[in-house]
């Protein structure tokens, strides 16, 4: 039976044994009936039904990344199909509500800047409250206590006139060139960067900034320290409010900090380290708004 397959699968073998098989038709006894005799067999057909239907014929082989497929979607079927038979038990509002500090409508804005001030004292900010009349003499002080001598500043701001009033005498540079023209000096030189802040959490005790081309991000990130200027008036209570209050959902800034001490890590043994990755120093004037 194989070989028959064989040869009818060989046009010229089906062929050669057509052609044998008729010439050997008289060999046949005319007494058997005529079902017994040799007909002429129909000629070979010029291409193999594996040649006509190739793609019906051959199964189309699977690629790796195919297999990964199909398996990873089996794989998340079975996971969301036992988690759609898992039973369900209904939680109550209030284990679903998520109520940081400062969402109770009894919290003034007394009770902000108290805890604001406590909690960024214990992340080692120096914060000082002072009157918006004194903030020229408070910057001052500042820069004074500290020896600060070389001083970089923005553009433009709402405090910018108290800024450059309160470092008269000082050498200034504020950031109107290109980084590349006084990088050296920003680096090595700078003693001190001066900021104003969009506001401040009182949850967790952090500053939130805002960087616009009048005040870019590295005023307070590549000085040593950092001068920050923030309103009681724009104290938050948590960082769910930052975002509604301020519309995020629509206008999310592409770039806001939020600063809660000055720079520390302990990657290194277990050390804890201030200034390895920015001010070694944070100074917070909190200001009483007139």
């Amino acid at each position: 039976m194989k070989g028959f397959a064989f040869a009818a699968s060989n046009p010229s073998l089906y062929h050669t044994g057509t052609y044998m098989a008729t010439k050997l038709q008289n060999l046949i006894p005319n007494k058997l009936g005529a079902w017994t005799q040799c007909r002429t067999s129909p000629k070979p057909a010029k291409q193999t039904l594996h040649q006509i239907m190739p793609n019906e014929v051959k199964p189309k082989a699977i690629s790796s990344n195919e297999e990964t497929k199909m398996n990873t979607r089996l794989a998340k079927d079975n996971i969301l199909g036992r988690l759609k038979q898992a039973k369900r038990s209904p939680k109550s509002a209030e284990e679903l509500a998520f109520f940081p500090w400062g969402s109770h409508p009894d919290i003034t804005i007394d009770d902000k800047a108290e805890r604001f001030v406590e909690m960024m004292s214990a992340n080692h900010a120096d914060v000082r409250t002072v009157q918006r009349s004194e903030l020229t003499q408070a910057l001052h002080e500042v820069m004074d206590s500290y020896g600060f001598s070389r001083i970089a500043m923005g553009t433009a701001g709402e405090y910018i006139r108290d800024f450059e009033d309160a470092a008269q005498g000082k050498q200034v540079t504020p950031f109107n060139q290109k980084i590349e023209d006084w990088k050296s000096e920003l680096f090595n030189s700078i003693d001190v960067g001066i900021t104003h802040t969009l506001g401040g959490i009182a949850d967790t005790g952090a500053l939130i900034l805002w960087p616009n081309e009048h005040e870019p991000r590295t005023l307070s990130l590549v000085p040593p320290s950092h001068i920050a200027v923030v309103k009681k008036s724009a104290l938050y209570g948590h960082f769910l409010q930052v975002m509604q209050e301020n519309n995020w959902d629509h206008y999310m800034p592409t770039n806001a900090l939020l600063i809660s001490g000055p720079s520390k890590t302990a990657d290194i043994q277990q050390t804890l380290a201030y200034g390895a990755h920015g001010p070694s120093q944070l100074i917070v004037l909190l200001l009483e708004d007139e």
